[in-house]
């Protein structure tokens, strides 16, 4: 059982796989808790808090193409107060909701 902090190497077995697959940060009970950073294999990186291994809590995630979302996040979803910012520079700023900028208004 995973406890504590640690890594997890996710080997790829797809050619269609661009990079490294891995988890950093805090385990409790086997699931990715607590702080932590996830690269994805197409480049895209999240750093922030985990609960039973999904983005919940405050977050970053840089996409691959160079857009990010900064903020609160629920169950893998954009959730509650955050920004974003597309790969053209625009930015959006206020609540999200499940996944959906809710606010109306471009920052």
């Amino acid at each position: 059982m995973k406890q504590g902090k640690g890594t997890l190497f996710v080997q790829n077995v797809s050619s269609s796989a661009i990079g490294k697959e891995l988890y950093e940060g805090e385990w409790v009970e086997d699931k990715m808790r607590g702080q932590g950073t996830y690269y994805y294999p197409d480049g895209s990186v999240y750093k922030g808090e985990w609960k039973d291994n999904v983005h919940s809590g405050k977050g970053v995630y840089e996409f691959a193409n160079g857009t990010v979302y900064e903020g609160e996040w629920l169950m893998n979803l954009f959730h509650g107060y955050g920004y974003f910012i597309d790969a053209t520079g625009h930015k959006w700023e206020g609540e999200f909701r499940k996944g959906v900028f809710e606010s109306k208004r471009q920052a």
